[in-house]
């Protein structure tokens, strides 16, 4: 009994260590300005280069950082928001946005715009669609700090180790076709392929290729954001057919992209640094790692088809907390982060293209390799269109995932098929144009 007695007086002082702890850096926190944010390990280390600069301009409001580098963001978010103490400023993505707005957990930003000292013009200093991406019913509700679009990443070990072209600017569908092609080989001769062309694209970086043919998937005769009551189901037609019918030929007909059994637990950054598969479809937000590995590699244009040439343009912005209780502060920092300074940090770390059209050289003057056409990134947004984004997002995004991923990997699911059961899945929430498919 006389030995326990230290253990328990030293459980005591640790109970309460913990609980002192906890309550001075509570009380210490209660102060600070919260800033959540998702991204990879480079892009925290961006966001403490910005809250340093903030910090040094703004000493009289420090900074905390939420990191939340997993999956399921958005879904991280609803519950902050729903707590009653949520982050000051908030990084959020476009496509699922609106729903926010809807119920009120974003702040209405329109009149901070133009305050005196403090104010932003986006539409005449920022990328075009950058204002319009985080507008709700004519307002706006969260101010873009930078943008990606889609490009084909080339691997040019690979081409230069079969003597393949590299692509020029202003290619076709049927030439990115014959470079795929060209690139897929069995190299030891045991009846399998060993490198392929391409990776079949996931249903949002494949938007690309709807653009080249012309096709769509939401009719809108409302204002952007689309609400529901203004879109209409378009992805039916020929358009959409010669979508679906040229991504799933480059896994079945053509074979230039991987099956499912043939791609195993890869995924698309691993076969394209083992020289597994030639070219694959990403934006800016693939160049911090890259840069850091020592493959030869560049960025080529989407190839245009019978519909022209377009990109998916994809923008992220800060949004500020309803519910914050230092909306002057935190209109302050984001102001700081829209500015010259810290978009100049985000350009040198090229995660994306800076929001602020001005720093776009020091974006380019970046990159670690002079021969990467980094500059292809800001020609891409003269040519590149928002994605659908309307209050249904989540509801539409579902049934095209699992139906495009279903099509290609099933060899008997028609690309007819598919379009019909999307058209099916999606009617309830948006109707069709045209009449059914």
């Amino acid at each position: 009994m006389k030995r326990a007695a230290p253990k328990i007086l030293i459980g005591l002082f640790l109970a309460a260590l913990a609980v002192y702890l906890l309550f001075f850096f509570g009380k210490a926190d209660e102060g600070r300005l919260k800033v959540c944010f998702w991204g990879a390990f480079e892009e925290l280390g961006m966001w403490q280069q910005m809250a340093a600069a903030f910090e040094r301009a703004h000493p009289d409001i420090p900074v905390k950082l939420e990191y939340y580098p997993g999956g399921r963001y958005e879904d991280k978010v609803r519950v902050l928001l729903a707590s009653g103490k949520p982050p000051d400023v908030i990084l959020f993505q476009d496509e699922p946005f609106p729903p926010f707005c809807e119920f009120g957990k974003f702040e209405d930003l329109s009149e901070y715009l133009k305050r005196e000292g403090q104010s932003l013009d986006l539409d005449r200093d920022y990328w075009k669609t950058a204002a319009e991406s985080f507008r709700w019913r004519g307002r706006q509700y969260g101010i873009p700090v930078w943008v990606g679009n889609t490009l084909i990443y080339i691997n040019k070990d690979l081409f230069d180790k079969f003597g393949v072209p590299y692509p020029p600017d202003d290619w076709t569908v049927d030439e990115f076709l014959a470079t795929a092609k060209a690139l897929t080989r069995d190299t030891d001769g045991d009846g399998r392929i060993d490198h392929y062309g391409f990776t079949p694209p996931y249903w949002l970086y494949g938007l690309p290729f709807l653009h080249a043919y012309g096709a769509r998937f939401l009719e809108a005769d409302g204002p952007f954001p689309i609400e529901a009551s203004h879109a209409r189901w378009a992805f039916t037609g020929p358009e959409a057919e010669a979508t679906a019918t040229f991504i799933k030929d480059l896994v079945w007909k053509h074979h230039v992209a991987p099956r499912e059994s043939e791609a195993g637990q890869m995924d698309a950054n691993v076969q394209f640094l083992t020289g597994r598969i030639g070219m694959f479809t990403s934006g800016p937000w693939e160049m911090p790692f890259l840069n850091r590995t020592g493959l030869r590699w560049d960025v080529v244009p989407m190839p245009r088809g019978p519909g022209g040439r377009g990109t998916r343009v994809t923008w992220d912005g800060l949004a500020m907390a309803a519910d914050s209780t230092r909306k002057d502060q935190a209109w302050t920092f984001i102001h700081f982060v829209a500015g010259r300074e810290a978009q100049e940090i985000i350009a040198r770390t090229q995660r994306s293209v800076p929001a602020l059209k001005e720093v776009q050289d020091l974006f380019v003057s970046a990159r670690p390799q002079r021969d990467v056409h980094v500059e292809r990134f800001i020609a891409a947004m003269g040519y590149a269109r928002l994605q659908p984004i309307t209050d249904q997002w989540e509801k539409m995004a579902a049934p095209l995932s699992q139906e495009f991923g279903t099509m290609l990997r099933d060899q008997e699911r028609t690309p007819d098929e598919m379009i019909r059961r999307l058209a099916v899945r999606e009617k309830p929430i948006f109707g069709l144009v045209g009449g059914e498919p």
